[in-house]
């Protein structure tokens, strides 16, 4: 089964690399509108860089542990966007690892 997400935004956060950046191509290859959130900014310039090819997306630099971080990320899609239809919370374990 193939679930279509044309003119659908995702919102991926930890999007920059590994399983994210598979959901990332995943949800560009279905058509949808993708936003990756990610703590190095660079990583994810180059991963946005890379999957352009497959669809529209950006970054945003954001910290998923921070309330205010996640709040002014949400902000930010929601106003460029005007909606998140998914929202994919990848973020792992190094934000899980400065929460200890």
């Amino acid at each position: 089964m193939s679930m279509e997400l044309r003119d659908q935004t995702v919102l991926i956060t930890g999007g920059a690399q590994g399983i994210g950046k598979g959901l990332a191509r995943s949800c560009l290859r279905r058509g949808a509108r993708v936003v990756i959130s990610n703590l190095d900014e660079q990583v994810a310039t180059t991963s946005v860089a890379e999957l352009s090819q497959f669809g529209e997306i950006r970054a945003v630099k954001s910290d998923v542990t921070d309330a205010a971080a996640s709040a002014a990320l949400l902000d930010n899609v929601w106003q460029r966007e005007g909606a998140i239809d998914l929202l994919l919370c990848n973020a792992g374990e190094g934000g899980m690892q400065r929460l200890q």
